[in-house]
Formats: structure tokens, sequence, C-alpha cells
């Protein structure tokens, strides 16, 4: 893949230059660290549109045809799954609108304070 940028980059005759996201984030005193609420809020999201979109469903099945067993999965999908399991449907969706308010809200922080567009050059950051 190095070689493919590379490559281009030549061809395309591009200025390669350092963007240090991590120092920008820093300096708006975002750490990303799991006790932020916009990476909860992702986590959290993915755990439940996982288990809704796909392993309510997948067990259901699995149970009917294999009289109760659960199937065998890979122990982080099995426990993240059992957590979902025990929230009904209505805790669930709720958290979910919550979590992706609480994501969009992060989104618009970010292409407002960290990496701004620009009509010019497609962002002041870059």
């Amino acid at each position: 893949m190095v070689d493919f940028l590379a490559r281009a980059q030549e061809a395309l005759d591009l200025d390669v230059v350092d963007y240090p996201l991590s120092d920008i984030l820093a300096k708006q005193e975002w750490t990303g660290d799991f006790e932020d609420p916009a990476v909860r809020a992702l986590l959290r999201t993915n755990r439940w549109g996982s288990w809704d979109q796909v392993g309510r469903r997948f067990k259901s099945e699995y149970r009917a045809e294999y009289g109760g067993q659960d199937p065998l999965l890979d122990p982080w999908i099995r426990e993240m799954w059992e957590g979902e399991e025990v929230l009904d449907q209505e805790l669930g969706q709720r958290e979910y609108a919550e979590n992706v308010a609480t994501m969009q809200a992060w989104s618009e922080w970010f292409h407002r304070d960290v990496l701004p567009g620009n009509d010019e050059t497609c962002s002041d950051g870059m």
C-alpha cells in the first residue's frame, strides 16, 4: 500500500503534508479515551446495532433449529450479545437514539472546531 501511495504521489505530483491530527485534537482537549461520551456512544451504538440487526434473529433461529442451544460464537461476540439480550427493545432503541445524537454532536464539533471546511481547499486544517 505504501508503494502504491508513493507512486500515486509521484504520478499526480502531490506534496506530502504532515497533518498531526492527534496534536490538533489534544489542543481541543479531546483525548478519545473510553470515558469520553463520544467514544462510549460509538461503542454502545455498534454493540446495540450488531445485536438488533444480526444477533437477535440469528440466535433465535439457531435456538429453534438446535433444541434451544446457543450458537458457538467468538467469546467477545457472545459476551457482547448476551449483554444486549438482557436489554429490552425500548431501552435499547432509546439508548441507541441518544448515542446517535451524541455522535452527531461530536461530528459537528469536529467539523466546526477541528477540521473546518473551506470551499476553495476543502478544509482549513489541511
